[in-house]
């Protein structure tokens, strides 16, 4: 129940929210046309104007929710869209709103394509993070990310790549995993390898957004997924220079760290705020930004032009949504033993495929959560106590 428009109760304590991530949708549009994506309208060209980012700056650093530290990320279509002179001046846009006491940093989630040396320099003089989407060796990567005339892209993809590396630019990856990539773990380990990816992070298709339906989604997947990630964690124990799972890492720090329980930024208020062009808001699941579904229609609770962030937290639609969040959680926390690797689940994946966000296990969590900490347990049951505090992969 909330009890004022910045303070909420949330397990029976008082808390005030502090944004996480601030996510940022310069423009819907993407140029190429993967076929899982979750994102409607990415053949629009609007663009978010820098009116719109002064508002959204403006906004959050007058609320309470913004710490000494804000990262703004560049998502929900592809940021590279729009020309690097927008985001130059975005980014002397944010470090006057923050008054020069709060740590502002920039973050690019890109298909890597429009990669120019322009763009290399900005991120270098930015020291902004780059994450690139490639999902692994070109037959893999090529079978679901397409453009428009329905070519492949992956030898677009890997120019980007390869440009931001030469220039000192370390990304990371983020790999969706189909039920086509499952038969090549040691391929993609070694493309990942071969490629100085030092950073990536596994994705399982999921079912979000417009996106209804995943190859993911059988019992057989799942087992496959579980084959698949056992071998590529072997390859990479043995390895000299092993690649950094993300899945891994975050498993591993709970198993070691005993009792604790990942906080799901997803199901937090404000932990994660995201603004489409227009300077609607959102929150919650990054992709409930772009959302529409019965009964609530679009997941957006305000705008920047209309009110203070702190309205949010008193809109009603917002209320509905958040109890329901709520009520899927608790019901996690009590019947689940895994939940402590979670905190409780994603919104999005919940009310695609549950219809509500007051349930609990859906195919996205097995995949994300129950297959790949069992996997990651037990290869960690398998290696000599010590791996189990020193590191492993």
């Amino acid at each position: 129940r909330l009890q004022s428009s910045d303070r909420l109760v949330q397990g029976g304590a008082m808390i005030s929210p502090q944004v996480q991530l601030a996510i940022l949708q310069a423009t819907s549009f993407c140029n190429i046309d993967c076929d899982y994506c979750y994102l409607p309208a990415r053949s629009s060209a609007r663009r978010m104007q820098l009116e719109t980012v002064t508002k959204i700056a403006q906004r959050l650093f007058e609320s309470p929710f913004v710490g000494d530290e804000l990262t703004v990320v560049w998502h929900a279509g592809e940021p590279l869209a729009v020309p690097v002179s927008f985001y130059e001046s975005a980014y002397e846009i944010f470090r006057e709103q923050s008054r020069d006491d709060k740590r502002v940093i920039f973050s690019f989630q890109t298909n890597a394509m429009l990669v120019t040396e322009k763009w290399c320099k900005f991120f270098l003089r930015t020291r902004a993070r780059v994450g690139v989407s490639i999902d692994g060796p070109k037959h893999i990567h090529d079978a679901h990310r397409v453009d428009r005339s329905r070519r492949g892209t992956f030898d677009r993809a890997m120019r980007g790549l390869k440009l931001l590396q030469a220039s000192g630019v370390r990304p990371s990856v983020i790999m969706v995993l189909t039920r086509g990539s499952l038969d090549y773990p040691d391929e993609i380990w070694r493309f990942l390898t071969d490629n100085e990816i030092g950073l990536v992070g596994f994705n399982p298709e999921e079912a979000e957004g417009i996106n209804i339906a995943s190859s993911m989604h059988t019992d057989e997947a799942e087992r496959e997924y579980s084959r698949f990630l056992s071998r590529f964690l072997a390859i990479n124990l043995s390895a000299e220079s092993p690649v950094r799972l993300r899945e891994y890492e975050s498993i591993t720090s709970v198993i070691r760290s005993g009792e604790a329980t990942i906080d799901s930024h997803d199901n937090i208020p404000m932990a994660i705020v995201s603004f489409d062009c227009d300077g609607n808001v959102s929150t919650f699941s990054p992709e409930l930004l772009t959302a529409d579904h019965p009964p609530y229609g679009r997941f957006t609770f305000s705008n920047v032009f209309r009110e203070p962030l702190t309205d949010v937290l008193i809109d009603g639609k917002f209320q509905d949504v958040y109890s329901a969040i709520r009520q899927g959680v608790q019901q996690c926390r009590a019947t689940c033993d895994y939940y402590r690797f979670c905190g409780g689940g994603s919104p999005s994946n919940k009310i695609v495929e549950r219809g509500t966000f007051a349930a609990t296990e859906t195919r996205a969590c097995r995949l994300r959560i129950k297959v790949t900490a069992s996997s990651i347990a037990d290869h960690l049951l398998a290696q000599p106590a010590t791996d189990l505090t020193s590191g492993g992969s």
